[in-house]
C-alpha cells in the first residue's frame, strides 16, 4: 500500500520539476532574443557611424552566436548592405540575392528586392571624360538595372522605395 501512496507524491513531484524546467526554458529564450537585440543593435550602431569593418565582424558575430534567432536573419542582410555602401555592388547583389533565396516572405524582401535594382542602376556605366562614351559600351547592366526597376515597380507598387525607384528611370 505505500507504494501506491508514493506514486502521486512522485507524479506531482515529476509534474512540478517539468513546470519549472518549462519556466527556466522561456526564461533562457527570453535571454536568448535580448542578447542577439543587443549584438544586432551594436552592429546597426556601427553601421550608422559608417565604420565598415567593425559593422561586418558586429553582424558576423550575431549570426554566429545568435543564428537561431530572427536577428541573425537581418544581420546577413545588413551584411549585404555593407557591401552596397562599400560601393562592391557586384558582391552586393549576390548576397541580396543569396538573402531572399532563403527569406522570400520576409517583411524585408522588399528592401532586398529594391537594393537589388539599386544595384545594378549603380553598376550602369557613365559618361566620363577619358572613357568611350556609354553608348559605346556594354550596356548589360543598363538592361538589367531597367528589368529589376521594372519588376519592383510592378510587384511593389505601394511602397515608400517606390518614388526613387521611379526616379532611376527619369
Amino acid at each position: 500500500m505505500s507504494g501506491l501512496r508514493a506514486f502521486p507524491i512522485a507524479l506531482a513531484l515529476l509534474s512540478s520539476v517539468s513546470a519549472c524546467a518549462g519556466t527556466q526554458s522561456a526564461r533562457g529564450s527570453l535571454h536568448y532574443s535580448d542578447e542577439a537585440q543587443a549584438a544586432y543593435k551594436r552592429g546597426m550602431d556601427r553601421f550608422r557611424d559608417e565604420e565598415w569593418p567593425e559593422a561586418t565582424e558586429a553582424f558576423r558575430a550575431v549570426q554566429r552566436e545568435y543564428s537561431a534567432s530572427r536577428y541573425a536573419t537581418l544581420a546577413e542582410l545588413r551584411l549585404a548592405d555593407v557591401m552596397f555602401r562599400q560601393e562592391t555592388y557586384t558582391e552586393a547583389l549576390a548576397a541580396y540575392r543569396a538573402w531572399l533565396r532563403y527569406h522570400p516572405s520576409s517583411d524585408e524582401s522588399v528592401h532586398a528586392h529594391f537594393m537589388i535594382a539599386h544595384c545594378y542602376v549603380k553598376q550602369m556605366p557613365d559618361d566620363w571624360l577619358l572613357v568611350p562614351p556609354s553608348f559605346e559600351r556594354d550596356l548589360s547592366s543598363v538592361h538589367d538595372a531597367e528589368g529589376a526597376l521594372s519588376r519592383f515597380i510592378r510587384d511593389y507598387p505601394e511602397v515608400s522605395q517606390l518614388v526613387e525607384a521611379r526616379c532611376f528611370f527619369g
